[in-house]
């Protein structure tokens, strides 16, 4: 399975007025024109990229929290400072 053919969906999919005719041609050629050695290693690419975009976002979702606590703190600080000019 070609990483081109998968691309062809991918464009397919994003376009306005999609044919689902057009893309269920497309995915039984690809099916019938690749060799299962492309396809084991299509999916094994595949399965690395989606491993590495796991742990970005897993990074990305640790970097948010720590943004959340951090705005927590500073609003406990300007609060702190508020009441302490009130006075």
């Amino acid at each position: 399975m070609s990483l081109s053919g998968f691309n062809k969906i991918e464009v397919i999919f994003m376009g306005k007025g999609h044919n689902r005719r057009d893309i269920r041609m497309l995915d039984e050629e690809m099916i019938y024109s690749s060799s299962p050695a492309e396809d084991v290693e299509f999916y094994k690419k595949r399965i690395d990229e989606l491993e590495d975009e796991i742990k970005i976002l897993k990074k990305l979702v640790k970097k948010r929290e720590k943004y959340e606590e951090l705005l927590k703190e500073k609003e406990k600080i300007v609060n702190r400072r508020l009441k302490s000019r009130k006075r």
